[in-house]
């Protein structure tokens, strides 16, 4: 059993996230949290075989390496692709990083990619970097080895922007008062 701390600020995120991964029959969550405290001390109760974090707003520099310290491997989600991440990534030996908007399949399979010690890192996320090098400078740290995936094509882009939209309007739906 894959056992899970999941740290995420966004509530409705966080929600659907653990229900996602408590699907999954080889997997627990153990924990979730919208604090970054809270979920070192989740971590540190609970001993989880990873820990699926927001890089925006838990992604401090030792945040990496008391996770590491306790034995948890680490996911990095993100919600936008920023420069100069990727190689921060795999300086902290973080073993995944991904969009949230990746398909649940490509989530649940990082995961397992990662408990059986390989690496789970977004193709569009190690492009951005790229992107920000000058000619010849290629991605540190990443081998032919690790797994890779593809960036999603215009077409799902679009169609995750259409349901992010209607998740926004249900989750802004649901903060007025019944009546």
């Amino acid at each position: 059993m894959i056992r899970i701390v999941i740290a995420e600020d966004q509530e409705f995120l966080l929600g659907i996230i653990g229900s996602l991964l408590s699907l999954e029959e080889d997997m627990e969550v153990v924990g979730q949290s919208g604090s970054l405290e809270e979920v070192l001390a989740l971590v540190k109760d609970h001993q989880p075989d990873i820990c699926i974090m927001d890089m925006d707003s838990h992604s401090e520099n030792d945040t990496a390496e008391k996770l590491h310290a306790s034995g948890c491997k680490l996911m990095i989600l993100t919600t936008f692709a920023k420069p100069g991440y990727f190689e921060r990534i795999v300086k902290m030996d973080i073993k995944g990083y991904l969009p949230k908007d990746s398909s649940s399949e490509e989530f649940v399979s990082s995961i397992r990619k990662i408990m059986e010690g390989g690496r789970a890192y977004s193709q569009a996320l190690m492009e951005s970097d790229d992107s920000e090098k000058g000619e010849g400078e290629g991605r540190s740290g990443s081998s032919s080895d690790e797994p890779v995936f593809q960036a999603p094509s215009d077409q799902q882009n679009k169609t995750l922007e259409t349901v992010r939209g209607y998740l926004t309007t249900f989750k802004d739906k649901m903060k007025l008062p019944a009546g």
